[in-house]
């Protein structure tokens, strides 16, 4: 007996939200949600990130439902190994920063009546601190969540969803899986927003450590996907 649409639509919610925790997004969401300047703004690039994520997978998804094609296996590999290497990239820019001087982290506010928050930025070109805050962390969120959504267990999924019986099931199954990849990101986004304003109250140097810490970990997490897929490549 093939299983209701229900069911098929709450496994890939389940999924979806276990996807998100996946340690090589954590590494990614953790090192930029760790330096905004509010919940809101970390929650808006977990959701950025699982966006992108589900742009990217829905178009392999869509090119499986509709048309049976199948991407071909050294596709994953590939993809595994740029996310890799981009989130050593990633982390090792904020260590360098922070490492060489460029990098800034304190507290401030815009105005007398507006609470107090952290921001992060450089004094290389001077030592004021009346500054706008980048936006570009935004951009960076979203490409990696297209770049995620052709790597890891994304591969699983596409398997997945083409062994559902019907079309309306492959449809559930991936949109309620992308749902669940944006509750479980945004999830993640305000509980490290939320470390990071309670370590700031105890001063910023317990901030700056949140944000360091979660810059090796994404050099410790993309060395180790690295890693791992050129091993697998070679005993192939």
């Amino acid at each position: 007996m093939a299983p209701a649409i229900s069911t098929v639509a709450a496994i890939g919610l389940a999924l979806g939200i276990r996807h998100a925790f996946e340690p090589d997004h954590l590494a990614v969401v953790s090192t930029l949600a760790t330096r905004q300047a509010s919940p809101l703004a970390a929650a808006r690039l977990g959701l950025v990130w699982a966006a992108g994520h589900t742009a990217s997978l829905g178009v392999v998804v869509l090119a499986v439902i509709l048309t049976g094609v199948r991407l071909p296996a050294a596709l994953w590999p590939v993809a595994d190994l740029l996310v890799g290497a981009l989130l050593v990239v990633l982390g090792g820019s904020v260590l360098y920063r922070y490492g060489r001087g460029a990098w800034h982290l304190h507290a401030h506010a815009h105005g007398p009546e507006q609470s107090s928050h952290l921001h992060l930025h450089s004094h290389s070109a001077g030592s004021a601190h009346e500054h706008r805050h980048p936006r570009g962390d935004v951009r960076r969120s979203l490409a990696f969540g297209l770049l995620h959504g052709l790597a890891g267990s994304a591969a699983i999924l596409v398997l997945l969803v083409a062994a559902a019986p019907t079309r309306g099931m492959q449809v559930a199954y991936f949109l309620a899986f992308g749902v669940g990849t944006g509750v479980g990101m945004l999830s993640v986004s305000l509980t490290l927003a939320g470390l990071v304003r309670a370590a700031s109250r105890q001063g910023v140097r317990w901030a700056r450590a949140l944000h360091l810490g979660a810059a090796a970990a994404s050099v410790v997490a993309g060395g180790a996907l690295a890693a791992t897929t050129v091993q697998q490549l070679l005993v192939r």
